[in-house]
């Protein structure tokens, strides 16, 4: 037995609904992929206008951030703080915030721009026509991409968290 309730959040800008469809799922309406305030980037990385494909990692990426514990600094320990997760309403007030997504969209449209420069450069005889290569840039994102995208991430986070440990294990040891 499933039921749906409605949240209405006003905002300066517009209002905002969460819909919950079961006590374990939740749509919460973030951000507006076709507002106008994407367009310096859609332009800067020469990408589609409809960029759900960005959105979406970058939202996961924001989301981890604000609901992952930070690690206990006063310990020394890699233990989580005991910080309560935040709410869905506080949820969905962080990742409507422009400022702390954009550098992540820009990150993933600049990811994937490079990656097919670097596909186009190395496959010429596919992109004979100047207008191939420039309707392969503004493409929408294909799943592979956003998979190669978050690869890159892990990768990324992966290589930082090692230097932070060699780093740590450096100090550690010279004190």
């Amino acid at each position: 037995h499933t039921h749906t309730h409605t949240i209405v959040m006003t905002t300066a800008q517009q209002q905002h609904v969460i819909f919950v469809t079961t006590p374990d799922l939740a749509q919460i309406n973030v951000l507006d992929q076709f507002h106008g305030t994407w367009l310096p980037d859609i332009k800067a990385c020469n990408t589609a206008s409809a960029i759900c494909g960005y959105l979406a990692p970058a939202l996961a990426v924001v989301a981890a951030q604000a609901t992952v514990a930070p690690c206990s600094a006063s310990s020394g320990q890699d233990s989580p703080a005991s910080e309560a997760l935040p709410s869905a309403v506080e949820l969905a007030a962080v990742l409507r915030n422009v400022a702390a997504v954009r550098p992540h969209v820009r990150d993933a449209m600049t990811f994937v721009r490079d990656c097919r420069e670097r596909y186009v450069a190395a496959h010429r005889c596919r992109f004979a026509a100047a207008r191939d290569a420039k309707a392969y840039a503004k493409a929408w994102v294909a799943n592979y991409e956003i998979s190669d995208y978050i690869k890159h991430l892990v990768s990324r986070s992966t290589e930082a968290a090692a230097s932070w440990r060699a780093a740590r294990t450096t100090a550690t040891t010279t004190a």
